[in-house]
């Protein structure tokens, strides 16, 4: 587990800081800027309040921001006593939020326990299912069941990342040892699929050398067929596949879903009606667990009486 410490105005407090990893028992990092690809997404971030845009968007991890004063210490001890009883139940909370995923519904169980089989293999993974429905999720799984340090998280449909020979060889280099999640692998084009597939092809017999997986909305197989996906690409991808059904498939997961998301949207200070969950699970969800999310989040955030129970004035709900 890691502490980052964002900013170089905080290293002249080293030695407090040096006080609270301990105490929170995480490894202390000091880093200029946050560089996302190398994110964990067990890290605990601490950022001067000015350097928040660097956190991006959907991140998972918990983040203190503190104004770089000098009760910037006190500032960050209230702000972990505030959301957490004591220290170590940071780590409860980073753990259930990051590693641990609902599979309550025999579907989901199948998936995860497939998962559980293949997590300490070298072999590439294949993750198929449509928008939403939980590949990231799964991918960070697989990796947490290994043994594998470092997860760098590949987003193919970046249109700033020039998907070339060169590329895939310095985030091989950079993420040896570790895991490569390439999302979305379906959007990349024929000429950086090739090169993905040499660069993959000549790091098999690389000792310590990452293993990919690989995240798609659509069947390679029909993209294969259609002239889409490099056939060679896919045999060296398909070596594991994962289908991650749709979430109206397995409605075992809704409501936990659901509770799971108001816990995290609410700090835990709110609960959803049965009336509320009820209705959830009448719905269709064509949008998956992402979907789903975002519909529990409006609510919380809306702090709407009629779904959501809690003794607590709107005041200690603000942001």
């Amino acid at each position: 587990m890691r502490l980052l410490i964002i900013g170089e105005a905080f290293q002249a407090h080293l030695f407090s800081l040096i006080q609270i990893s301990e105490r929170l028992q995480y490894d202390l990092l000091f880093l200029k800027e946050l560089d996302v690809r190398k994110l964990k997404s067990s890290d605990v971030i601490v950022i001067e309040s000015s350097k928040i845009n660097q956190i991006p968007d959907g991140a998972r991890n918990l983040v203190f921001s503190v104004k770089n004063t000098p009760d910037y210490e006190c500032q960050l001890q209230n702000e972990i006593c505030t959301n957490f009883c004591s220290l170590t139940d940071i780590e409860k909370y980073i753990n259930k939020e990051n590693c641990i995923p609902v599979m309550t519904d025999a579907a989901s169980q199948h998936i995860y326990r497939m998962a559980d089989k293949i997590a300490g293999s070298s072999t590439p993974v294949l993750i198929i299912g449509a928008k939403g429905t939980g590949k990231h999720t799964l991918a960070r799984y697989i990796h947490s069941k290994s043994k594998r340090v470092l997860l760098l998280n590949i987003d193919c449909n970046d249109k700033n990342i020039v998907f070339s020979s060169q590329y895939f060889q310095s985030i091989f280099k950079e993420a040896i040892g570790g895991t490569i999640y390439l999302q979305n692998i379906c959007n990349l084009s024929l000429d950086s699929q090739e090169a993905l597939f040499s660069v993959m092809k000549n790091n098999r017999n690389v000792k310590g050398s990452a293993r990919i997986i690989a995240g798609s909305t659509q069947w390679l197989h029909l993209e294969v067929a259609n002239g889409n996906f490099l056939k060679e690409l896919f045999f060296e991808l398909n070596a594991i596949s994962l289908h991650v059904p749709p979430l109206n498939s397995r409605p075992a997961d809704i409501i936990p879903l659901a509770n799971l998301f108001c816990e995290k949207y609410s700090h835990g200070l709110r609960t959803l009606s049965s009336n509320y969950l009820s209705n959830l699970e009448k719905r269709k969800w064509p949008g998956n667990v992402l979907e789903l999310k975002n519909f529990v989040k409006r609510t919380v955030r809306n702090d709407d009486n009629m779904v959501v129970n809690s003794p607590l004035n709107h005041s200690m709900m603000e942001e």
